[in-house]
């Protein structure tokens, strides 16, 4: 079978206040004009999902767009599970 998968580009979101990470970049296909449909899971990234797509402009050609604003929710949700390194007895 042959399929095209759709090209993919990297978009960013700026973190500010998380406790581990500054920032982070997704995967994203682009929609046209400043629209972008995240591709993977957000990691760090807490308020946006696998599908959502959202404005993303970049402030120079060499950086990647910066995600500005969610346009629409996929409906999808990321839960994040941690573990512990030991039991307690």
């Amino acid at each position: 079978m042959n399929t095209v998968e759709p090209e993919l580009t990297k978009v960013h979101i700026d973190l500010p206040n998380h406790w581990w990470h500054k920032g982070e970049s997704l995967w994203a296909k682009p929609l046209g004009g400043d629209a972008y449909q995240i591709e993977n899971v957000p990691f760090c990234a807490y308020g946006l999902n696998y599908g959502d797509v959202v404005h993303a402009t970049s402030d120079s050609p060499d950086l990647k767009p910066e995600v500005r604003a969610v346009l629409s929710r996929s409906g999808y949700q990321t839960l994040r599970v941690s573990f512990c390194d030991q039991l307690s007895k």
